[in-house]
């Protein structure tokens, strides 16, 4: 299930969104350790630091409110809901969210036809999932003992994890991931990861002020068959 951002408030002039939301600073660090060389007891250390940063982050509630503001969202479709829906995809790209834009445009039913899966392979959106320090960390911290050891060849893991900021949290939270890593010659690895979603809604009754309403609001635009959910596939190897 995916969460937008200040879509709906924007749009309809809801004053309770605020005027922005602020992202999350791209890093990805580990991924630059992780090829570099034999992983040393410093190096890993830093990668332990780093993990421990992105947990505590990831740990920082959004505002939330007593409020159910799923029965507001219906209030929101009217007079044009085309209309509405483009401008909003076009003010969360202007906002600085430009792949959650991306995958709103995409989703929507052009004459009658479904949107097909959205692949992203080896570009700067892809390269900038696979390589977060969040996830990447995530699945390191399951193949540490086999990086350290030094062994040839190479090994593979899969699981599941959840963006808690910026363009990622809009545009995907919740995804399935596998990585598959390979030992170079200088001792460090070379990494290969696909992440998949579905890009869809689902009613809820949030008590957030920033995602449930917009959520909802998708989730009307999506039952009137304007938008539909499709598979996304983003890849990168490095």
């Amino acid at each position: 299930m995916k969460k937008l951002l200040l879509t709906v408030g924007v749009v309809f002039g809801i004053g309770f969104f605020g005027p922005s939301i602020v992202q999350a600073d791209e890093s990805n660090e580990i991924w630059t350790i992780l090829q570099s060389g034999e992983i040393t007891d410093e190096l890993d250390n830093h990668i332990q630091q780093i993990i421990e940063e992105e947990e505590l982050k990831n740990q920082m509630p959004e505002n939330t409110t007593s409020n159910n503001f799923s029965t507001i969202a219906p209030r929101a479709l009217i007079i044009d809901p085309w209309a509405n829906w483009r401008l909003g995809t076009k003010i969360v790209r202007e906002a600085g969210y430009p792949n959650t834009a991306m995958y709103m445009k995409h989703a929507e039913v052009i004459n009658g036809k479904a949107p097909s899966t959205h692949t992203s392979n080896n570009n700067a959106w892809a390269n900038s999932v696979i390589k977060d320090d969040g996830l990447l960390g995530t699945a390191y911290s399951k193949v540490r003992a086999w990086i350290r050891s030094g062994k040839k060849g190479s090994t593979s893991i899969s699981g599941q994890y959840n963006f808690e900021s910026g363009d990622k949290y809009y545009a995907l939270h919740g995804v399935k991931y596998s990585y598959t890593f390979t030992r170079l010659s200088n001792g460090g690895v070379k990494t290969s990861g696909t992440v998949t979603d579905v890009y869809d809604f689902a009613w809820s009754n949030y008590n957030s002020i920033k995602t449930g309403f917009a959520n909802n609001y998708a989730k009307l635009a999506q039952d009137m068959g304007l938008i539909k959910p499709y598979n996304i596939v983003i890849k990168a190897t490095f």
